[in-house]
């Protein structure tokens, strides 16, 4: 069982930490930092042009999801959704799961918003905002929409309390009908001493097309050479096999890219082979969610995805109605 509540967030005041850098810098005081007075769910807008020079907007919402026999209880640290502490790439530590919801309620609600009250632009020219949503019916129909509606969890969840059967952490629940928008290739490069082989091995153990087949399909690139590899009914299990068949032997290392132009350049030599990919369906990324099998990080499947490091977790003083 698991239920979906409201909270107030202790979250980055972008008037004073201005720009991504400053952001992603994490060196945040009491000076940088807001307590809401109000408790809510906040709307999370991202929006940029595709490269199509289509706009493209997500909108999204960031709640409290307890799992357990009758849900936990407590206050979200900051851990739970995002710690100050960032690795010195930039990158944040850790991310919040996503839970899709096949509802529409996000859009339902969002006329009900206020704000933004808090608005950052990503170095790749995504503008984040986010809104607070507080009014009492607005409230209930996200929290309703969560509990009631079928939905898959994707990405970290927190361990278990010790001796608890039961957890809590932020999540930001995203309408499965935007997926399409944010689910992008991620594709394989195999380095190693016998990746050459492997690849004329191929044609030995699947149905390997010398010519690129209408379907969906695998490319797969070895020194000027190309090999193709239709999908079937599934994209991660025919990726796997492939992965598997490179990876038997312990002789050749995997490396996972979104950079479709970095596995043609890198493929060129003999012992590198690249794979591109199409980007996995909706359909069988929910499946696979509710099948326990998840993907090594969000990163390396949505894109954009929400700056963490803007909502640290939840406000741990006097609500506004204990104030009154």
């Amino acid at each position: 069982m698991h239920t979906f509540r409201d909270f107030r967030a202790l979250r980055v005041d972008t008037e004073v930490v201005g720009s991504i850098e400053e952001l992603r810098a994490g060196n945040f005081g009491p000076e940088h930092l807001v307590e809401d007075e109000e408790s809510g769910f906040y709307l999370y807008e991202m929006a940029r042009w595709s490269e199509s020079g289509q706009p493209l907007r997500v909108v999204g919402a960031i709640g409290v999801l307890s799992l357990g026999s009758a849900g936990a209880s407590g206050t979200v640290g900051h851990a739970a959704w995002r710690s100050a502490a960032v690795d010195p790439g930039g990158r944040a530590a850790s991310e919040a799961p996503w839970a899709i919801v096949e509802t529409d309620v996000i859009d339902q609600v969002n006329p009900y918003r206020i704000g933004p009250i808090a608005r950052i632009s990503d170095t790749e020219g995504v503008a984040h905002r986010i809104y607070a949503l507080v009014q009492p019916a607005a409230i209930e129909m996200v929290r309703r929409a969560v509990e009631e509606s079928p939905s898959a969890l994707i990405g970290p969840v927190p361990g278990l309390p010790e001796g608890s059967d039961a957890w809590e952490t932020l999540v930001f629940v995203c309408q499965a009908k935007d997926l399409p928008a944010l689910v992008k290739p991620v594709h394989r490069l195999f380095h190693g001493p016998g990746a050459g082989r492997a690849f004329d091995e191929l044609a030995a153990r699947f149905a390997i097309r010398t010519e690129p087949p209408a379907e969906a399909h695998l490319t797969l690139h070895c020194a000027g050479r190309r090999a193709f590899m239709p999908v079937g009914e599934s994209v991660s299990d025919a990726v796997g096999k492939v992965e598997a068949h490179f990876g038997w032997s312990g002789e050749i290392s995997m490396e996972r890219t979104t950079d479709a132009h970095l596995i043609e350049i890198e493929s060129g030599f003999p012992d590198v082979v690249g794979m591109t990919c199409p980007a996995l369906p909706v359909d069988e990324l929910l499946a696979s969610a509710r099948q326990g099998r998840q993907p090594e990080t969000l990163g390396a499947l949505f894109h954009p995805r929400p700056l963490t490091s803007l909502v640290l977790g939840e406000a741990t003083g006097p609500d506004e109605a204990q104030r009154a």
